[in-house]
């Protein structure tokens, strides 16, 4: 074998190769984990990318047919690593306008191939199509919320992968008068098989962090989660505080804290069995989870207490959510659980601020809760200084419960 016919053979195999490998990796990691959706697409996409190589490599631009095959397998791995890669961030996927890059392609394609038979044509049309779907992609991804260090360098990929596509084919035109002949032996078809291997290889690399960081994220998220309730544990409930503190500009910013306890909880467990009491836990969370603004915080911290933290908030707000979150759980239990069982639940609140000692606050809040216990159960008491500002509360809820309620 001469050594051109060996070089040219060895580089022809880079691409399929390496879309190989990279195919098998993704699918590997999304079977050891099928909640992640993201690894399968991308599997899917160095699939498609390998047989579109393949073909490629096989026939020149000459054989048209066969070329429009290829290169529509070109655009459709193109589609799919762009849907992996937006499908991560939770923003919707733009099939509208995969649907219309891809009619486009095809349309222009054939008539650049059956009518006009421009190669010139034929190879911008791919192209330009290419770093549309890119530059879809870096769009959608400027909508998300990238949290993360290996988010920012994949949008700022999706911008320069868009530029290859765009600019190097007009470049070569231009600068280095490639005609494109020869097809295979051509600037265009160097210069595209030593891209794609950097555009694969830097892609594949960004995704596995991706997907490594992603991993650490939910074994975090496991680790801090009490399973039954699906609020946070009481690690959970400290590290979401302190993450709070360092990311709150205003540390002055007004806090309350509750502390709840479910009533005579041992008793309905001794009374129904340990499965009812586990159900009561669980709607008390998810009552829980449908009250609370996202910013704030709320844990199980064991047993049948819990806590949750509340930003920015009047001492009326805060009594009035805890309220509302008293008489929900207590309805919810009435409506949805055994006639005879009476789910309730205490609540002790104190007021702060998001700089201020949350040991104090615990157990003041603490020591609340056990004036509710006093005072009857199934009720919220507040910690203030003024006895008129308790009792102006207590009966401003009185008034507003069932607005509050409702």
């Amino acid at each position: 074998m001469p050594p051109s016919l060996g070089a040219h053979f060895f580089a022809s195999l880079l691409n399929p190769g390496v879309s190989l490998l990279l195919a098998v990796a993704f699918g590997l990691l999304w079977r050891h984990n099928r909640s992640q959706v993201y690894p399968k697409l991308a599997a899917y996409c160095y699939a498609v990318m390998t047989a579109a190589f393949i073909l490629a490599e096989l026939i020149g631009p000459e054989y048209r047919a066969l070329s429009l095959i290829a290169n529509i397998g070109f655009l459709l791995s193109s589609i799919l690593m762009s849907a992996s890669i937006i499908i991560r961030y939770e923003v919707g996927i733009p099939f509208l306008l995969y649907s219309l890059i891809f009619l486009l392609m095809v349309i222009s394609y054939s008539v650049a191939s059956f009518v006009d038979n421009c190669l010139t044509c034929r190879l911008y049309n791919v192209n330009f199509a290419l770093g549309s779907v890119s530059l879809l992609t870096a769009f959608k991804m400027s909508k998300a919320q990238r949290k993360h260090v290996i988010d920012n360098i994949l949008f700022v990929l999706c911008f320069l992968v868009s530029a290859n596509y765009f600019i190097r084919p007009i470049l070569l035109r231009v600068l280095f008068s490639d005609n494109f002949s020869a097809f295979h032996e051509s600037l265009y078809w160097a210069t595209t098989i030593f891209a794609q291997i950097m555009i694969s290889v830097a892609v594949a690399l960004n995704l596995l962090i991706a997907i490594a960081v992603d991993q650490m994220m939910e074994l975090r998220r496991e680790a801090h989660t009490d399973k039954l309730s699906g609020l946070l544990n009481r690690d959970g409930f400290d590290h979401a505080l302190q993450a709070l503190r360092n990311a709150e500009r205003d540390r002055n910013e007004p806090i309350a804290l509750v502390i709840a306890d479910l009533d005579h909880f041992k008793r309905i467990n001794d009374t129904f069995g340990h499965g009812v009491g586990d159900a009561v836990i669980a709607a008390f969370g998810c009552v829980v989870r449908d009250t609370l603004h996202d910013r704030w915080i709320a844990a199980r911290f064991g047993g049948e207490e819990f806590s949750i933290l509340m930003c920015g908030v009047t001492p009326s707000e805060a009594y009035g959510i805890s309220e509302k979150i008293r008489r929900k759980f207590e309805i919810h239990c009435r409506d949805n659980m055994s006639g005879r069982l009476r789910a309730t639940v205490s609540m002790g609140l104190t007021l702060g601020t998001l700089s201020g000692d949350i040991k104090r606050l615990y157990t003041e809040a603490d020591s609340t809760l056990y004036e509710a216990k006093r005072a009857g159960r199934n009720n919220v008491k507040i910690h203030v200084f003024d006895e008129k500002i308790g009792d102006f509360l207590s009966q401003k809820n009185e008034n507003c419960l069932h607005s509050v309620v409702s």
